[in-house]
Order: C-alpha cells, then sequence, then structure tokens
C-alpha cells in the first residue's frame, strides 16, 4: 500500500474490507469506526478489493450450463448509477452462476441502474466473459442469443403443449439461482444432480 503506515487494531487491514463489502458504510464511517483517516480506509479498500476479487475463467468445460440474472444495487455513486425502476440510484449487476454447483461463474461490471437486463448483458462484460457457452435467462434477455423461455405470437391465446413443457423445465433449472439458501438443517441431499432441460 502506497501513503504512510497505517496503524490498526489487532486483525489488520482484513476488517475494514470486510466492514466496507458487508455493510455500505461510508469511508468516512470506517476511518470512525477504525480509529483511521477516511484517506486511509479508501488506501486500504483499493488494496484488498484486487486481492480479494476472483479471477474470470477464460473457459468452460463442455457441457457447462450457464445461468445469467440481472440485480440492482443501490450505490451512492451517481457517476455509475442512475434511477431505477425501484427510484433509487442503483447500479446493474450481471451474475452469472454454473447451474450445477451454483458457483458465481462471472459478474459484469456495473451498468447504469436504468438500462435493462438485455443491453447490460452485452455492454457489462458479462457476455464476452461466458463466450459460446450455454446460458439460460429469463424473458427480460429477449434477442441476446440465450435461452429463455417461450412467449406467445401476437394473436396466438396459447403456447402448445410442447413449448408449455419446455418453460415448465427452463423455471426449475431457473429456481436455483433465485431461491434463498437453503437453511442446514434442510439442505438437498449432495448428490442431488441437476434434471434434463429439453430446451439445451
Amino acid at each position: 500500500m502506497q501513503g504512510p503506515a497505517v496503524k490498526l487494531a489487532a486483525g489488520g487491514p482484513g476488517p475494514v474490507g470486510v466492514a466496507y463489502w458487508r455493510t455500505n458504510l461510508t469511508f468516512r464511517q470506517l476511518a470512525s469506526l477504525f480509529g483511521v483517516s477516511k484517506s486511509a480506509a479508501g488506501r486500504i479498500i483499493d488494496h484488498l478489493g484486487p486481492l480479494l476479487a476472483l479471477q474470470t475463467r477464460k473457459r468452460f468445460r463442455d457441457g457447462t450450463v450457464l445461468i445469467a440474472d440481472g440485480t440492482l444495487v443501490p450505490t451512492r455513486d451517481h457517476t455509475a448509477a442512475e434511477q431505477s425502476k425501484s427510484y433509487r440510484y442503483s447500479a446493474n449487476h450481471q451474475v452469472v452462476i454454473d447451474a450445477y454447483s451454483r458457483f458465481v461463474a462471472a459478474v459484469g461490471g456495473p451498468v447504469p441502474g436504468n438500462r435493462n437486463d438485455c443491453k447490460a448483458w452485452e455492454i457489462s462484460g458479462a457476455k464476452a466473459a461466458v463466450g459460446h457457452t450455454t446460458v439460460i435467462a429469463d424473458g427480460g434477455y429477449r434477442g441476446a442469443g440465450l435461452v429463455i423461455p417461450h412467449r406467445r405470437e401476437p394473436g396466438q391465446t396459447e403456447l402448445p403443449a410442447w413449448k408449455e413443457d419446455h418453460n415448465i423445465s427452463h423455471r426449475k433449472v431457473r429456481a436455483r439461482v433465485e431461491e434463498p439458501p437453503w437453511p442446514p438443517s434442510h439442505r438437498r441431499p449432495s448428490g442431488t444432480a441437476l434434471g434434463p432441460c429439453p430446451m439445451w
């Protein structure tokens, strides 16, 4: 870290980083909490960020299925945010997970919160990060080249049975990214496999 040495209580700079990323405190609040200057808190975060960041995977094994979805992250930084549908200043982050392991595979860069997921998918870098790997998503990604649910065409009252079956399978797989973590006492068996999706 550049700049004057920072004296911290036992635990070193780690707790400052944890407090910053877990609580969304400002540098001024962190400085007061840990007894350092505002600029020192900023240097600590700038130093720890790259060390904690996961390296983006260059490629995925054959047969990998990924799930993409966008999430709005409230932020005070108005240079990277816009008012979103919740009327809060937020940034749209595209998050991609492995459908089998549920591990995060890629996270796109921040995009203003008023951009829809279809546009954010491309300009955030998430699309480039996954390459040609199969990615499933919700209907908000129409035209983005991802596997999305079937929709009724104009004048069509209902979908054919085979498309309805595909949509049911699609929803079951996507539920893995949207459902909250299971309590430890109710976890699925470790050998539970992901059911086949006929849309892939």
